[in-house]
C-alpha cells in the first residue's frame, strides 16, 4: 500500500527539493489530497521530518548528490516513448535514460534500450534540452500489452531513478505491408478520386500516418474491423461528407491484414 517505506520513498523522490516533491506536497493537501497536514508550513511536524528524510535520501544540495528528475510522457501505439529529465546538481549536462519492460530494473524486468535526454522540451512543468524520444525494438511492435519502466542515470554517481509516471501499460504495432499494399491499392486510390481534398490534407492519410491516427482509433482488443475511427467515418458516422461504403468495406478488410 501507499503507506509501506517503498512507496512513500518513490513518492519522495519525485520532486526538485526537501519541499517540493510529491510525497511532502501530498502531506500537505495538495496533489488531490483530501486531508492537510503540517499547519500550512514545511517547518512543522510531519512535513519537518519528510524534509530531514529528503535530505539523507536524495540530497540536501549542500554537497549531497541530488538525484535526477523527469516524467515519462507517453508510448505511442507506434512504440515510441518520450518524456523529459534533468539532472537537478548538474542542470546543463544531458540525462542519460534507460528503459525496461515487464518490472522494475533489479526487480525481473528487461532492459531493452537507452537514450539520453537532450531534446528541445517544453511544458508548464520544464524547459530546455532535456526531452527524450526513443524507438522500441521491433520484436515489442506485435500489439502485446507491456509494461514499460522508465529510468534516468545520475550524471556523477551513474545511479538510476525511476521517472514519474513510469510502469505505462502500452500496446504498440509495426506495420504491416500486406496491410499497406492493400490499403493503397483499394482505399487510398478511392480517396484520392472521392474529392476528399476539398475537406482534409491527403498526406493524412498515406498509410503510415493513416494506421496510428484513424484506424488505431481504439486499438485492439477494444477495436475491431467495424468499430474504428476511420471506419466509422466512412460509414457516415461524424463525418460532413457522408458515407462511403466501398472504402468503408475495404477498410474492413484491412484491418483483417493488419492485425489478424
Amino acid at each position: 500500500t501507499i503507506y509501506e517505506f517503498e512507496p512513500m520513498k518513490a513518492l519522495l523522490r519525485r520532486g526538485s527539493s526537501a519541499e517540493s516533491n510529491e510525497f511532502i506536497l501530498t502531506v500537505m493537501g495538495e496533489n488531490g489530497h483530501p486531508r492537510a497536514f503540517c499547519n500550512n508550513s514545511t517547518n512543522s511536524s510531519p512535513c519537518l521530518e519528510i524534509k530531514v528524510w529528503y535530505s539523507k535520501e536524495v540530497g540536501d544540495g549542500n554537497g549531497g548528490d541530488l538525484l535526477p528528475f523527469g516524467k515519462l510522457d507517453r508510448v505511442t501505439n507506434s512504440g515510441v516513448i518520450s518524456g523529459w529529465a534533468s539532472d537537478r546538481d548538474e542542470p546543463d549536462q544531458a540525462v542519460g535514460i534507460e528503459i525496461y519492460v515487464g518490472g522494475r530494473k533489479g526487480q525481473g524486468g528487461t532492459f531493452i534500450g537507452e537514450t539520453t535526454a537532450n531534446r528541445a522540451y517544453s511544458s508548464v512543468e520544464i524547459s530546455g534540452n532535456v526531452g527524450f524520444s526513443v524507438q522500441l525494438p521491433n520484436q515489442y511492435l506485435d500489439g502485446q500489452a507491456r509494461i514499460y519502466y522508465v529510468y534516468g542515470v545520475d550524471t556523477d554517481s551513474g545511479q538510476a531513478e525511476e521517472l514519474r509516471d513510469s510502469g505505462k501499460s502500452a500496446r504498440a504495432f509495426a506495420v504491416v505491408p500486406a496491410a499497406r499494399d492493400f490499403y493503397n491499392d483499394n482505399v487510398l486510390t478511392a480517396i484520392n478520386g472521392a474529392n476528399c481534398s476539398g475537406c482534409h490534407a491527403l498526406s493524412g492519410f498515406e498509410y503510415d500516418n493513416a494506421l496510428f491516427q484513424y484506424i488505431l482509433s481504439p486499438p485492439p482488443p477494444s477495436g475491431n474491423r467495424t468499430n474504428f475511427r476511420f471506419y466509422e467515418a466512412m460509414n457516415g458516422v461524424n463525418h460532413a461528407g457522408g458515407a462511403y461504403n466501398g472504402i468503408r468495406d475495404n477498410l474492413a478488410q484491412v484491418w483483417d491484414r493488419q492485425f489478424q
